[in-house]
């Protein structure tokens, strides 16, 4: 679009009295039809202030919850139950079925705890996210109310202390600080049901003052596509800039790399916490890191010249990149990738792994450097491209003439 006036979503918010409303489907089609799209551009907005989720796989309850006889990945304990009169299986399920959908309620032997199998949400239309698979709605709101009172019998009271499988906390990147997201967001008490998966990664608008010595608030929390998807792996690499060290880890021809490892070079009185990513389901090769710099060079000239040629070139750049992820999972043949790193791992010695660290090499414009993986220039050299040169058909015969 020439001009951010021209934009459909834009003219359609101007158009908008004050009074009216978009549909679900109108907002859906306008602003989050390309959920990747829209992700990679927070991503670039924002790093790098990446965040990650840590799955708890050790939770202290987890005997209770897996011994109660209801499906421990619809399971909600409660303890610590508050007022005393909701310590009783038909006002605790009324109450919890005033919520969300709840399928059953039971006490344990000295009723000081409580088992509360949540139901389906989908009775009440609320679909699974295909990004976290989350705790179910009444485990959600029980969270809530742990942290803020609320009228039970006419006297405010806190709910009590709810738990669940699979809960995250979060980690501000390359540190031991964890990130405290708002609580009344759903993102201050997320769990993942996924087994395989042992952290999310995201990305933030902002870290505001310390709560304590080693807690931050995090606002604006954008999570990225899940590992196993790819796609949040490339994100993160197309728009990285800065101290940071980069190792591909994996093989790297056939199949390819299998994951990437980032830490911070600036960490100054403590250890860097690294980011371990996969490349799940797919392989990462040599010709995915030119395309991977042939995207950030053209982000660096529209970003350097801000022209409608240069952002048709990212565009085009954009899809070449995105292409890569499809493809891999759409892959039916050959050896699937099943490298699902913990939180907090780092390049082992596993048998016929590598690591090879790839050189950071300033880019002619911009700050997006070029990823050089192997002998040097061995990626840098066909992606070099000038401001205001010539388009991207030319660069045989402009690099010709020196």
């Amino acid at each position: 679009v020439p001009s951010a006036k021209d934009h459909p979503a834009l003219r359609k918010l101007v158009g908008l009295k004050r009074t009216q409303q978009l549909s679900a489907r109108e907002i859906d089609d306008l602003f989050t039809k390309d959920y990747d799209r829209l992700k990679c551009a927070l991503v670039g907005a924002f790093q790098p202030s990446f965040v990650q989720g840590e799955i708890n796989t050790q939770n202290k309850n987890k005997g209770k919850i897996n011994s109660c006889g209801f499906d421990p990945k619809k399971t909600c304990l409660l303890q610590q139950i508050k007022p005393p009169e909701m310590a009783d299986v038909d006002n605790l399920w009324n109450f919890c079925a005033s919520l969300a959908p709840t399928k059953a309620v039971k006490l344990n032997d000295t009723g000081k705890i409580a088992f509360i199998e949540c139901g389906d949400d989908c009775e009440v239309r609320v679909p699974q996210s295909d990004v976290v698979h989350q705790m179910p709605l009444v485990a959600q709101l029980l969270h809530q109310f742990m942290r803020q009172n609320c009228n039970i019998w006419h006297e405010p009271a806190k709910i009590g202390s709810p738990n669940f499988l699979g809960g995250m906390k979060w980690h501000v990147n390359g540190m031991r600080t964890m990130g405290s997201p708002y609580w009344r967001s759903n993102m201050g008490y997320m769990c993942e049901m996924r087994d395989e998966l042992k952290c999310h990664w995201g990305v933030c608008s902002s870290l505001l003052g310390r709560e304590g010595p080693d807690q931050v608030r995090i606002t604006g929390l954008t999570i990225l596509p899940p590992p196993g998807s790819m796609s949040g792996t490339v994100m993160i690499l197309a728009f990285l800039s800065g101290p940071f060290k980069v190792t591909f880890v994996g093989k790297e021809s056939d199949p390819g790399f299998k994951g990437v490892m980032i830490v911070p070079t600036d960490a100054q009185g403590y250890e860097a916490r690294p980011m371990m990513l996969t490349f799940a389901p797919g392989w990462w090769s040599a010709d995915d890191t030119r395309r991977l710099n042939d995207f950030r060079v053209a982000m660096n000239e529209l970003l350097t010249t801000p022209e409608q040629d240069a952002a048709e070139a990212v565009q085009e750049m954009y899809a070449e990149l995105m292409s890569v992820v499809h493809r891999q999972r759409a892959a039916k043949k050959g050896p699937q990738n099943t490298f699902f790193p913990v939180a907090d791992e780092r390049i082992g010695k596993s048998t016929g792994d590598i690591a090879a660290e790839a050189r950071l090499v300033p880019p002619p414009c911009g700050c997006l450097e070029i990823f050089e993986v192997g002998p040097p220039g061995a990626q840098a050299a066909s992606t070099r491209r000038q401001v205001g040169g010539p388009h991207r058909g030319d660069w045989e015969h402009a690099e010709e003439q020196g």
